[in-house]
């Protein structure tokens, strides 16, 4: 009978071992076991504030991570936050609906990847060395909002994408990807030529510049036959309204 028991316990033990997600980047780890029911670091279907490891074992399993809706990764909040370096185990939150990955300093943080996370409908991504991620097969993915950061050039195609807001210094932007793109808000693009055609769903567009100059700046809203709201701002300078 004790080797029967010793047998069931060996045999059980991988099953519980496999519900503890890996969480290499240890500050990343501390972050998320960092949350509680005050701080608003994750967020639970109600929409409360709520510690992750619910546990206490200082282990975050994947029963626990099911329970998240929304993730705050915040580089200023936090020592610890402000030293990740990567957000690998970030896909084992599989009913993760809203995520905010924003001003991590540290310059090891150049990219992440959240591709195939298809209960996400909502990405904001900020700040400093931040100059790529991955929302492949994010099917889900309906608002996406990039502030600063180290982008140059920015290639989007993402088909469930309403909602598109980047305020960063771009010379190259491509989102005919995205087809049903309702709402574009566009803010320091360094862009002289900006291609809205085919993007047929739109309907508001904001587009402001701060201050800065370009030559040959053109729109092209050729079949935008649903824009409502059209306000482009460029201090200073002429914005060609292309119709073809």
């Amino acid at each position: 009978m004790k080797k029967l028991y010793l047998i069931l316990f060996v045999s059980i033990l991988p099953i519980f071992k496999a519900q503890i997600l890996n969480i290499p980047d240890p500050n990343f780890k501390s972050y998320l076991l960092s949350a509680n029911n005050t701080n608003y670091i994750a967020l639970d279907i109600n929409h409360n504030p709520v510690a992750i490891d619910l546990n206490g074992d200082n282990e975050i399993q994947a029963s626990e991570a099911s329970l998240i809706k929304t993730l705050d990764i915040n580089g200023t909040t936090s020592t610890v936050g402000s030293q990740i370096g990567d957000i690998t185990g970030i896909k084992s939150f599989t009913n993760l609906t809203k995520l905010s990955v924003q001003f991590i300093p540290n310059n090891n943080f150049t990219s992440f990847d959240v591709s195939g996370m298809t209960s996400l409908t909502e990405l904001f991504a900020a700040g400093y060395y931040l100059s790529a991620f991955n929302v492949d097969n994010c099917t889900g993915l309906k608002k996406l909002n990039i502030q600063g950061g180290n982008f140059q050039t920015l290639t989007l195609n993402i088909p469930s994408l309403t909602h598109l807001s980047i305020s960063e210094y771009l010379n190259y932007l491509n989102f005919q990807g995205c087809p049903n793109i309702k709402v574009l808000n566009l803010e320091r693009v360094l862009l002289s030529n900006i291609n809205l055609s085919g993007i047929n769903n739109l309907e508001e567009v904001t587009i402001s510049s701060y201050g800065y100059s370009w030559l040959n700046n053109t729109i092209n809203i050729s079949g935008c036959n649903d824009l409502k709201k059209n306000l482009p701002f460029w201090p200073g300078h002429t914005i060609f309204i292309c119709f073809q």
